[in-house]
């Protein structure tokens, strides 16, 4: 809102029935609540000659350029309605007497009926969760100074980069990333969407991971053909055990499944009621002298479970073949 105004006093001799206009004009409200259109509520100190018979008030969107009038009669206040949000608009008033005599112009005002969309005043939600479970967060309190209907949207991350659509005023976020969120919220008007309040916030989040971190030790780290006798891997997971969870993985090293140790199948699953489970190497004794050979075994990633540290682990599986050389 802006407005300016100075005293002009006018003397001017219309014809047999003067009139000596001594007004003041002033805007005392530049916006009131109706949804269609800005309002602006003017006030003057009345004409003090005998035979005043009422007042025109001219307006326009340029100074003392007024295009359009209005004859108010004998009051003092009015209210000029159906203007345009974010227009100027320049204001001057005469007065005139029984006999149609009308004075110069009053001093002049003007106005910008702007409107502003007030700060939301709450900011409700969880402040802890974890991954991939919905939150709902509320927020509210915003208005327009004009009475338009309003709409909410919400900074997930409080850095702009993850915005909610604008909608109401309640609205739910599930976290994929476990991390610290400082959610805010703000409002728009409807009828102007460019119109748009401060945030408010900002309400830090909590976010942990909601799936199981898994990991992988060598609980058993020799196997031997001669036997044979077998090693053992040991497959643990953090979290909930209502639920069995399969675990993947890949195999490496200088061992050959199927030739020098029985075959793994790339997955292993951790029964219902369980924290971990365990993968057995088998080694198959054959008559070669090869040496002392690797399995390796690295867990692989899943939208399931986390992977945790340590990811892999190596199980040696000892020769039984080579003939030792005497010197």
């Amino acid at each position: 809102m802006s407005l300016s105004f100075l005293l002009v006093k006018m003397n001017r001799f219309l014809s047999r029935n003067s009139i000596y206009a001594s007004l003041f004009l002033a805007v005392i409200l530049l916006s009131c609540p109706f949804d269609s259109a800005a309002q602006i509520r003017l006030a003057w100190d009345p004409n003090t000659e005998t035979d005043v018979a009422g007042y025109k008030i001219y307006y326009g969107t340029a100074s003392r350029n007024y295009g359009y009038s209005i004859n108010v009669g004998n009051v003092t206040t009015y209210t000029l309605m159906g203007l345009m949000q974010g227009v100027t608009y320049y204001i001057a008033l005469t007065a005139y007497d029984s006999a149609s005599n009308e004075s110069a112009y009053s001093n002049e005002v003007s106005g910008t009926v702007t409107e502003t969309i007030s700060p939301p005043t709450v900011l409700n939600g969880p402040t802890t969760g974890t991954t991939g479970q919905p939150y709902t967060y509320t927020t509210g309190g915003s208005s327009s100074t004009l009475g338009h209907a309003v709409q909410y949207q919400f900074d997930w991350k409080g850095d702009g980069s993850d915005l909610s659509p604008w909608g109401s005023a309640t609205q739910s976020k599930t976290w994929a990333l476990a991390g610290t969120y400082n959610v805010r919220g703000r409002a728009r008007c409807v009828t102007h969407t460019s119109v748009v309040s401060a945030w408010l916030g900002v309400l830090p989040v909590n976010i942990t991971n909601g799936q199981p971190t898994v990991s992988i030790v060598a609980t058993d780290n020799i196997a031997t053909e001669a036997g044979p006798t077998t090693g053992t891997f040991t497959v643990s997971r953090t979290g909930s055990t209502a639920a069995s969870l399969t675990v993947y993985y890949t195999v490496s090293g200088t061992s050959t499944g199927g030739v020098d140790r029985i075959s793994l199948s790339g997955a292993r699953l951790i029964p219902a009621g369980s924290s971990s489970a365990t993968i057995t190497i088998t080694p198959i004794d054959d008559a070669l002298c090869e040496g002392d050979e690797t399995v390796i075994v690295t867990l692989r990633a899943s939208t399931a479970y986390t992977v945790g540290t340590p990811n892999n682990a190596t199980i040696t599986i000892q020769d039984n073949d080579c003939i030792p050389t005497v010197s």
